[in-house]
């Protein structure tokens, strides 16, 4: 009887690590994860969602808690594609990334990088930054949860611009 309520409790903590796990992310069942992450500090989470990772129609940013999301850009799916930019900046061994839109008199960059020559070789950030003077509201370094460098996944999807940081 013993190892038989071990067994049980060993088969309900392995299979409720996944549930867990799954509530990372403010993307909805059914919907595509371009982008996910936590800020650090704060276990905020950084979410941009799609309906598909091909040929996407419509693309979110959402920031938040798990259940809980307290911004989401833009509101409608209509038109979407066109409130976002992405910009590049690729060398060998490098690549730079900066999605970005404006909302309510700020600006919100997610900046993802990869550089072989640097340490550590990948790196993530938010910054949200005051369109009326300029100033950095806030930067703040994210841990990514999702595959690394996944918003080239945008590239012909959405505005593009030059890289300018």
């Amino acid at each position: 009887m013993n190892r038989f309520t071990f067994f049980i409790c060993i088969t309900i903590t392995c299979t409720a690590t996944p549930a867990a796990a799954a509530t990372t992310s403010l993307c909805t069942s059914g919907e595509a994860e371009i982008f996910n992450a936590t800020l650090k500090g704060t276990g905020e989470i950084v979410s941009v969602c799609a309906n598909s990772t091909d040929k996407a129609k419509w693309l979110q940013f959402r920031m938040g808690e798990a259940g809980k999301v307290e911004m989401i850009f833009p509101k409608k799916h209509s038109g979407s594609l066109k409130k976002f930019v992405l910009r590049r900046y690729t060398r060998p061994q490098t690549t730079y990334l900066k999605l970005e839109f404006d909302d309510n008199g700020k600006n919100y960059a997610i900046f993802e990088s990869f550089d072989a020559m640097e340490s550590p070789r990948e790196a993530s950030s938010l910054r949200i930054r005051s369109l009326a003077d300029g100033h950095d509201i806030s930067e703040t370094d994210l841990e990514r949860t999702s595959e690394p460098l996944n918003l080239m996944r945008l590239e012909d999807q959405v505005k593009t611009g030059e890289f300018d940081e």
